[in-house]
This record gives C-alpha cells, sequence and structure tokens, in this order.
C-alpha cells in the first residue's frame, strides 16, 4: 500500500505543487489550516480524506463517511486511482479551499 499512498501523494503534488504538506496522524496532509486532504495508508487500503468532503459532488458514487464534513475514498488497488475518478475529486477539493 505504500507504493499507492506515495502514487496518490505524486498527483497531488502535480494538481497543487504549491499545496502545503505535512506528516501528521500518520499520513500526509495537504493544505494549511484548515486542510484540504490527507492521504494514509493501512494494511489493506489507502484513504483519501477531503477535509470538506461533504460539500463535493459526488457523480462517481465512491466517498464514505458520515461525519459532517469529512469524506474519504478507499483505495484497494492501484486500478482504483483512476476507476474511482480521484483525480477529479482532489480538483474539486481544491477548487473549494480556494
Amino acid at each position: 500500500m505504500a507504493a499507492l499512498a506515495e502514487h496518490v501523494c505524486a498527483l497531488c503534488k502535480t494538481l497543487a505543487p504549491d499545496l502545503p504538506e505535512r506528516v501528521m496522524y500518520g499520513g500526509i496532509m495537504f493544505g494549511e489550516q484548515p486542510d484540504v486532504m490527507g492521504v494514509f495508508a493501512y494494511t489493506e487500503h489507502v484513504s483519501v480524506e477531503f477535509a470538506r468532503g461533504a460539500e463535493l459532488a459526488d457523480p462517481a458514487g465512491v466517498l464514505e463517511g458520515l461525519g459532517r464534513s469529512r469524506r474519504h475514498i478507499k483505495l484497494h488497488r492501484p486500478e482504483d486511482v483512476e476507476a474511482k475518478q480521484l483525480r477529479d475529486y482532489i480538483q474539486r477539493a481544491l477548487s473549494r479551499s480556494e
């Protein structure tokens, strides 16, 4: 899962090269307070967490979570990045943070 997490972080850096990043909560957080998103590697999946995910449109129906503001996308294999349209969700989250 580490390689998948690195791939997702590289995608974030490509889409927002000036977005600050830091290690926090066992993952990589992108953005300043409040954060835009975080990438976390677990044994079975990589979770891409969106701080304001409840506000994001979810046309692919891949956002998970029931919290007041956060939502996440779970990636179990590299193909999920494309299949779950991760690039589009990251771009939406970035546009919400501006």
